[in-house]
């Protein structure tokens, strides 16, 4: 198949072109002018420079293709409070829907899984069906994420549109260079404490989220949602695997929810970038972030790395690339 991936220099979605492009697909990329490629270096496609927000260039980029993924978004913690991020997240997946109809191509929507909500209750987990359950002003990515999955579903029941959504879990693995995921794992073990809270996510490895993105490519029900996740594990839990790895035995302090949420609401209010980036770190980390995902491994014949593995593998990458890692 001819198909075209937006995103394709970021995380999940160099890893998507790398898979396509080893199973023999014929692969282009859309490309803002200034986007670095070097995820990219070695791999044969089809480079088309463009912003998804522009609407005539994507009708052309999506000329002659059988389907097109959608993963070009923002995702960098500081990103998420940027002004463009609705414009991305919601004209150029309209971009994408129009183009794609027009061109009579699939078209695979790379959500996120935030967009179905979160729990304060470890034990109840989200779904597919899941409706976004928080506040959209302190939670602004993954509302918008839950709108752009409606403007999907919307031209599916309405325009006969041939789409189907994903959404990726906590993402974890090599070539995080922005250390959006990876952070995390850093911090565990950089510090006199280990500092933990009351939440948890589910943890996927990137490269079985790109699986999951290519097998909902070739297999998925058009107008249906897909959980890419892995294992649900709580903070403390990824804590306790990063120190094992790393040979530390840090204290670890669970800050109590709510002064969590505090120094969430202290932090917003200051006029500083670093401050406000971590009150969305902060707001998100006091949930738990637990999807059932049995289903779509069912329907989409696709397994997901335990914990412990994705984040050994995640940490290793990080070791060789001297981001504060060491085993002792």
């Amino acid at each position: 198949m001819q198909i075209l991936v937006t995103g394709g220099t970021g995380f999940i979605g160099s890893h998507v072109v790398k898979q396509l492009v080893a199973q023999g697909h014929t692969v282009r990329c859309t490309v803002r002018r200034k986007s670095h490629t070097r995820r990219l270096r070695g791999l044969a496609y089809e480079k088309i420079v463009a912003d998804v927000r522009e609407r005539l260039p994507m009708l052309e980029a999506v000329n002659g293709c059988d389907a097109v993924i959608h993963c070009a978004s923002l995702s960098n913690w500081k990103d998420l409070s940027s002004p463009e991020l609705r414009s991305i997240i919601l004209d150029g997946t309209q971009n994408l829907i129009d183009a794609s109809i027009a061109q009579g191509a699939r078209l695979v929507y790379v959500s996120s899984a935030a967009a179905l909500g979160a729990s304060r209750d470890p034990h109840q987990l989200r779904t597919a069906n899941s409706e976004f359950n928080l506040n959209p002003k302190r939670y602004r990515y993954a509302a918008l994420k839950a709108e752009a999955d409606r403007l999907c579903l919307q031209a599916v029941q309405s325009r006969g549109a041939n789409i189907v959504c994903v959404h990726p879990a906590e993402t974890y693995g090599p070539g995080d260079t922005q250390m959006v995921t990876a952070s995390t794992l850093r911090d565990f073990v950089s510090g006199p404490i280990c500092l933990t809270t009351h939440g948890g996510m589910s943890v996927a490895h990137v490269e079985d989220v790109a699986a999951g993105i290519i097998a909902a490519c070739e297999r998925g029900r058009s107008g249906q949602k897909y959980i890419l996740g892995g294992e649900n594990s709580t903070l403390s839990q990824l804590a306790a695997i990063t120190q094992a790895y790393c040979g530390t035995q840090l204290r670890e302090f669970c800050i109590p929810r709510s002064l969590v949420l505090l120094l969430a609401f202290v932090f917003r209010c200051t006029p500083f970038v670093r401050a406000q980036t971590l009150a969305t770190q902060y707001r998100y980390a006091a949930h738990y972030w637990f999807y059932d995902t049995e289903s779509t491994q069912t329907q989409l014949g696709v397994q997901f790395r335990s914990a412990e593995e994705t984040l050994h593998d995640t940490l290793k990458w990080l070791q060789k690339q001297n981001h504060g890692i060491r085993k002792r």
